[in-house]
């Protein structure tokens, strides 16, 4: 979708409409208003530089690009959803998947057609009604996620667009007659393409009620969300344990195995949590957004405890003053990274052979 100074998106079903207003940097969003208000909503009196009007019709089905003919809409269509003999058919291209998506807006309501003559764009030109699958489709591409779920829901139809990427992995919709069926189907399918939710983001088109985005929140989690809940977990609990080992009376490479040790058995007892959070980074990373400060509210915590403990060890004459704190310490966790890498893959299968690695490196420096 063309990012307009002043465009209007509007969503049409059988019991009614809403309609979000970009202007500029401002964004505006209605909430779900009955059919009997279309002639009293200031909005629809003006006109826009862009018109979006989209139907809840499940009358949908995309077909490879290759495979289209225009005169065979109709029969493409009837194989797959139920229209009648007198429903208009129309088809749209989709580019970004090379695809056609063929489509009857034949629902039963005729609000979409009165707002397409009341909703005008600037010079005065309609916009026909396109299906609310199709404006999802072009919406993916905006979604910084990696795995990419867009949802929205009304009239008794969940409508699901999901891609890994640039690629669509489904584009459909199911009978849902209220919204704990409409979350089944969407676990369902999440669950056939081995999509995880507690690390997955969920994108609604459609106005939620509390009662929905709370139940939705249940399983969904943003990612940004995670990763700031895992760095407080870390930063948190772990900083303060690592404290208490650095102030026991031990020799600094006694202290210094200890923190490793519990570092190691901390990544080895939450696989599963760390898993989410590589997983973040990585998505992020390949979404193009800088994680360089995000990385360090962890990194530099216990690189800190690295260079504390480094520095004690050069001054006591544990450690050969030729050592260096500061690079040293990075290399200490840049071993770690290692190591975590190593336990998250499975291809180290217990903690004890970690620390035994990390140990060597610390025997090395003594003098």
């Amino acid at each position: 979708m063309t990012n307009m100074k002043n465009r209007i998106s509007i969503q049409v079903g059988l019991s009614g409409y809403s309609f979000k207003i970009e202007a500029g940097d401002a964004i505006r969003s209605s909430g779900w208003m009955s059919a009997e208000r279309i002639f009293t909503t200031p909005e629809f009196q003006r006109r826009y530089e862009d018109v979006e009007i989209s139907v809840f019709t499940p009358k949908c089905t995309l077909v490879p690009l290759h495979f289209h003919h225009p005169l065979h809409v109709r029969k493409n269509l009837a194989d797959v959803v139920n229209i009648g003999d007198d429903d208009p058919v129309g088809y749209i291209e989709v580019p970004e998947y090379a695809a056609v998506m063929l489509y009857s807006n034949a629902i039963g309501e005729t609000l979409s057609k009165v707002i397409s003559e009341t909703v005008l764009k600037l010079n005065g030109a309609k916009q026909n009604p396109l299906p609310e699958l199709y404006y999802m489709l072009s919406e993916l591409r905006n979604l910084n996620d990696y795995n990419k779920i867009l949802a929205s829901y009304a009239d008794g139809h969940l409508y699901l667009v999901i891609a890994q990427g640039k690629s669509l992995l489904l584009c459909n919709s199911f009978a849902a007659p209220d919204f704990t069926t409409a979350e089944y189907f969407i676990f369902l399918v999440m669950k056939k393409l081995q999509l995880n939710p507690e690390v997955s983001t969920i994108t609604f088109r459609t106005p939620l009620t509390e009662d929905q985005e709370m139940s939705l929140y249940r399983y969904f989690k943003s990612k940004r969300e995670l990763f700031d809940e895992a760095i407080h977990e870390i930063t948190g609990g772990l900083m303060v344990e690592l404290s208490d080992i650095i102030d026991r009376k031990e020799t600094v490479a006694a202290r210094l195995e200890l923190v490793s040790g519990h570092v190691i058995d901390e990544i080895y007892r939450k696989r599963d949590f760390f898993l989410a959070i590589f997983d973040f980074v990585f998505s992020m990373v390949r979404s193009g957004e800088d994680m360089t400060d995000r990385i360090a509210l962890f990194t530099d915590g216990l690189k800190h405890v690295y260079r504390k403990l480094l520095a004690e060890g050069i001054k006591a004459g544990e450690f050969s003053d030729r050592v260096n704190p500061q690079e040293m310490a990075d290399v200490f966790f840049a071993v770690m990274e290692s190591i975590s890498f190593r336990m998250l893959l499975a291809t180290e299968k217990t903690p004890d052979a970690a620390k035994k690695r990390f140990n060597c490196l610390i025997q090395t420096m003594l003098h």
